[in-house]
């Protein structure tokens, strides 16, 4: 864990690693992503919708794209008869928080690069 995970309250729920990765292929897909990369996310997703949510919401991202990019992944999808069917399928990302972070914190976090 690096030393912004443990100062930045708001990333203490998503675990921080080098880079995103799929954990345990018996599980569930689980995502663990970088701090940056969820602030890179933040930036895109307010760049291009004017929304803004907590940096830890973002990592409903990295799940999405992991279906595409993980062999793990790709095996979940085939065991659950899923292979080529997203392009016709609805991806629901959980975002929380976004309106009680306060104004200054929030560009903060607009500006924050890891």
């Amino acid at each position: 864990m690096n030393a912004a995970w443990r100062e930045d309250p708001s990333l203490r729920d998503v675990l921080a690693a080098a880079e995103t990765c799929w954990i345990n292929p018996q599980m569930k897909p689980f995502a663990a992503v970088a701090d940056g990369r969820l602030y890179d996310d933040l930036r895109a997703l307010h760049a291009a919708e004017k929304l803004f949510i907590e940096p830890s919401a973002c990592a409903a991202f990295a799940g999405y794209r992991g279906l595409a990019q993980f062999p793990a992944a790709q095996s979940y999808l085939k065991a659950h008869g899923l292979t080529g069917k997203l392009e016709n399928a609805s991806h629901i990302l959980w975002a929380t928080g976004g309106r009680l972070v306060p104004a200054l914190t929030r560009k903060e976090y607009l500006a924050k690069r890891l």
